[in-house]
């Protein structure tokens, strides 16, 4: 179990002013939570969480004490040990001290955009005329960076991007975390991995989804497919730059139905982990991925003067496995991939930007090969 490991989820339905109900965040954040909590997720114990979600039967009459607020979030982080002179437990890569390992910090609700690269997480008693009552993606992620709080941050933001209205200056808005601990210097090495739902000054949606008929966010759903499923692992792991690729190629997983329009939306990704020619790496897991009934286990064999990437993809477009070619040589550990022999599978090798070659998997040559497919050394680039 991570016990140094610490994880806020905050999901926001009902804003008692304007903004229209969000019926998926707090499920979204549930969700989300529920990963967190898995032997097979996150593995956090439940005291180093805080699962901040609307409590309809519990608000108040007066609108600006309508729940959760920033106040809910800052106590979590207070709960965790961010107070003057915190105590370092964690010992980095570096042999820095930190107060924790990791933090995760998931937000479902409401958002707009007050300037590039920021958002503005709309807490409950927010209102056009009081976007103060939001949190700074920036400054919180700035205030982290500043302070050996946590070796790692996580943030997961399903929330619209919007533009500030009209006649709202930028310069006031959102609101800083509420502490001011002292800053470390020199700054801590930590390692920030940002996911973003959309584009700066553009929306996120919620559909339902066809497997359990509740509505979500479409961002959310497909990260906890990418988290729980293992199609994102990498070499046996789920990285935050692995997770990158996947949400990059699973583009069409983001395309919804609202208001009879068909809507995509773009995920954005910040931080170290992603953003650095040499990023750190960032692990959420190492799955133990079953082989669904029926699957085939196939050895794939590449000639010995392959270089670049291997990539099986299902039905032209999902990628399911990713090798390095040199791994995948006769005289290398053999690579094995489980398929289904109802689907149709491919293998491209991709050299660079510009070459790349792909070869169909044949299922009468592997019954004839042993359930060895070997890509052809002769094909001819793509």
């Amino acid at each position: 179990m991570n016990e140094s490991d610490y994880a806020i989820a905050v999901g926001i339905s009902l804003y008692p002013e304007e903004f229209a109900p969000l019926t998926g965040a707090p499920k979204d954040a549930t969700r989300f939570m529920e990963w967190v909590h898995s032997p097979d997720g996150g593995d956090v114990p439940s005291e180093n969480t805080r699962l901040i979600v609307t409590q309809l039967d519990q608000q108040p009459t007066s609108i600006l004490d309508w729940k959760p607020d920033q106040d809910d979030v800052d106590a979590a982080l207070i709960d965790f040990g961010l107070r003057h002179k915190w105590k370092r437990t964690w010992k980095g890569k570096n042999g820095q001290k930190f107060l924790g390992r990791r933090l995760y910090f998931y937000f479902a609700g409401h958002g707009y955009a007050p300037r590039a690269g920021n958002v503005g997480m709309l807490m409950a008693d927010a209102a056009p005329s009081r976007l103060r009552k939001s949190l700074s993606l920036s400054d919180y992620r700035e205030f982290f960076a500043a302070r050996a709080l946590f070796e790692e941050i996580v943030f997961i933001v399903d929330c619209c991007r919007d533009p500030l209205p009209l006649g709202i200056g930028e310069t006031d808005l959102p609101t800083p975390p509420s502490f001011n601990l002292d800053r470390v210097n020199p700054p801590p090495r930590t390692t920030e991995f940002v996911l973003l739902a959309a584009e700066n000054g553009r929306k996120s949606y919620e559909m339902v989804d066809p497997d359990t008929s509740e509505p979500g966010g479409v961002l959310t759903r497909l990260l906890l497919k990418a988290l729980r499923d293992g199609t994102a692992a990498e070499k046996g792991k789920i990285t935050a730059a692995g997770i990158k690729r996947y949400m990059e190629s699973n583009f069409g997983e983001l395309t919804s139905r609202v208001d009879g329009r068909s809507m995509f939306q773009n995920p954005q990704f910040q931080g170290t982990a992603v953003e650095l020619a040499q990023a750190p790496e960032l692990i959420f897991g190492c799955p133990a991925v079953a082989a669904a009934p029926g699957a085939v286990q196939v050895r794939i064999v590449v000639p010995e003067n392959f270089t670049g990437e291997l990539i099986v993809t299902e039905g032209g477009k999902t990628e399911i496995a990713r090798q390095s070619a040199e791994k995948a040589t006769k005289t290398a550990p053999p690579w094995f991939v489980e398929l289904l022999p109802s689907k149709r599978y491919a293998v491209r090798n991709v050299v660079g930007p510009r070459k790349s070659r792909a070869a169909v998997i044949g299922w009468p040559e592997l019954e004839v090969t042993n359930n060895v497919f070997v890509f052809p050394g002769d094909d001819s680039d793509n």
